[in-house]
């Protein structure tokens, strides 16, 4: 019942399971979680014995006459997707015999599925046993589904890693907004100093190993560099120009490399497999190559992006800002 994001901590996975499973229960010793529940319209079971083994045996039961497996979810991984349950689902119902893990890298945690031949077995767990038990005890009918994100596999069960985690937040629940509204792209803006490329960067965690895109930093009165995070190749697209010799900005761009390099580096990016892109900032520079806006609007027909639009009344910048299939968050 921790507040993660402006919410308890159990809201998260209520959520992605509602949205995605027809039966879904919750078995709770805690009177906090009832009470959510009830208000969600949520089956759950309140009791007090002390073993996970109860704990599984009372949701399983419940659910047994009813559905053909079960996937158990913990109410600590806030950061499990509905897509990674979807997913699972979809494994599941085309393989419906096996046990299915889900892992990332060298962990393997939940979600997991059990089909409903080990219902018996899940029902009758020695003291304190989980569902680990019952895949020791049939490894050949294990099987692993990589949800391709250690975070999302991450649970807080300690005081330290919600501490770690938090700062983490209120991205989520931004993300989770994002991908509610069924836009195609993310466009984060506001004032300087908002938090707009920390919130990028942490919609990358939570995005996961898939997402790559421009990455571009300031040296402090010589110039600005753009990174091609897949390639790593890294180019100057601005340059400081001294006060006393230009009046209207400190800054212009290198409007060649924009349109040879530049372009060449988004091209780049719609030609690799990845479907996620994200841009640290699109700003005033930008809007000096039209090249390389015309690679933009391509890479945005066929990805979906995610990046930070600097906030200032430039025709470009205003485009981006008004397309139809972009989500903007101001901060």
């Amino acid at each position: 019942m921790a507040d993660f994001g402006g919410k308890p901590m159990v809201s998260w996975i209520l959520e992605a399971v509602v949205d995605c499973c027809q039966n879904v229960v919750v078995v709770t010793r805690n009177t906090g979680v009832v009470e959510l529940c009830k208000a969600r319209n949520v089956e759950v079971i309140y009791h007090e014995f002390p073993y996970r083994s109860d704990t599984i045996r009372l949701g399983v039961t419940s659910l047994g006459d009813r559905v053909d497996g079960v996937v158990f979810c913990l109410a600590d991984q806030p950061f499990l997707s509905e897509l990674t349950l979807r997913k699972m689902i979809k494994i599941a119902t085309d393989e419906p015999n096996r046990i299915w893990r889900s892992y990332c890298g060298e962990t393997i945690g939940s979600p997991v599925y059990f089909p409903k031949k080990y219902f018996d077995e899940l029902t009758t767990l020695p003291q304190d046993k989980g569902g680990s038990f019952v895949c020791k005890n049939h490894q050949e009918d294990v099987r692993l589904v990589d949800i391709g994100n250690p975070l999302e596999l991450m649970d807080i069960d300690t005081k330290e890693t919600y501490e770690e985690l938090l700062p983490l937040a209120n991205s989520l629940s931004i993300w989770n907004s994002y991908l509610k509204s069924g836009k195609k792209h993310l466009f984060i803006t506001g004032l300087r100093g908002a938090g707009k490329t920390t919130l990028v960067n942490n919609i990358k965690l939570l995005i996961g190993n898939e997402a790559l895109g421009l990455t571009s930093f300031a040296i402090k009165g010589v110039d600005v560099h753009l990174i091609n995070d897949r390639t790593k190749e890294e180019i100057i697209i601005g340059r400081y120009i001294p006060e006393d010799k230009i009046k209207d900005n400190k800054m212009t761009p290198d409007v060649v490399v924009f349109d040879t390099k530049g372009v060449q580096f988004v091209r780049d990016l719609i030609a690799s497999p990845v479907a996620s892109v994200t841009i640290d900032e699109i700003g005033y520079l930008e809007e000096h190559s039209e090249k390389y806006q015309d690679a933009l609007r391509e890479l945005l027909t066929t990805k979906q992006v995610i990046a930070v639009v600097r906030k200032d009344n430039l025709p470009f910048l205003t485009e981006l800002i008004n397309r139809s299939d972009a989500y903007v968050v101001v901060l």
